[in-house]
């Protein structure tokens, strides 16, 4: 299963909105059961956290037009939702398979990481008009990813490309019995670099990442105009 970033009129281009289903178990005593339904939602942000000698943990953010009142009556395949398939945990202390940041040319620039949030996002926005209660639309913006994390500063090319504004690559593989999942960001720049000093501890670096759309790795086609 491999996910990347094309232009509208790709092929491979999807665009899809899910169904959300709450079940409120006896709300309508003595008449049984009510069902809430979110509709017309669209994926907005993915974050990723990986924290220091824990589970690592994703959250879901979706954006969508509308909630209707709780009803009594089960809307069609609500009772079929799409599960996860892959449920084992992902221990942040044995399961990382790789995490570095290096230069375009693989020069090594940390690996020793304390924590980090990877943040995707979509840019949804809900399009709403007058006379009309929810949204009417959904718009999508440019896609995003953002990077936050500390690192223990034990090499000075960490603050040199912090000051120069240097392009770095950077990949997290994450890996269990279950699976794994892989992010490659090929360009990205460094930002932060905010040092603590914490008693009988190495120093520490805070760092944040931009990532931006690669020269080579991303060509545009004629009348292409989507960021990756």
């Amino acid at each position: 299963r491999f996910a990347r970033n094309v232009p509208v009129d790709d092929a491979d281009y999807l665009e899809r909105s899910y169904q959300a289903e709450l079940s409120l178990i006896g709300l309508g005593n003595p008449s049984g059961d009510r069902f809430l339904y979110a509709e017309g939602n669209y994926s907005n942000q993915l974050q990723l956290n990986v924290p220091l000698t824990d589970k690592a943990t994703a959250t879901f953010g979706f954006i969508g037009t509308d909630t209707k009142d709780p009803t009594s009556t089960r809307k069609t395949n609500a009772a079929t939702p799409i599960k996860p398939t892959q449920t084992a945990a992902i221990n942040t202390s044995s399961n990382i398979v790789r995490l570095r940041v290096t230069k375009v040319d693989e020069t090594g620039i940390t690996t020793c990481f304390k924590d980090l949030t990877v943040t995707l996002g979509n840019g949804v926005t809900p399009d709403k008009c007058l006379g009309t209660l929810g949204a009417s639309n959904i718009n999508f913006g440019l896609f995003t990813v953002d990077i936050e994390g500390q690192i223990a500063f034990t090499d000075e090319e960490v603050a040199k490309a912090v000051r120069a504004n240097t392009t770095v690559t950077m990949e997290l593989i994450l890996k269990n019995g279950d699976g794994g999942i892989a992010f490659d960001f090929p360009s990205m720049t460094l930002g932060d670099g905010t040092l603590e000093f914490p008693v009988n501890e190495s120093v520490l670096m805070n760092l944040s990442g931009e990532i931006f759309e690669d020269a080579t790795l991303f060509t545009r086609g004629v009348g292409d105009t989507t960021d990756i």
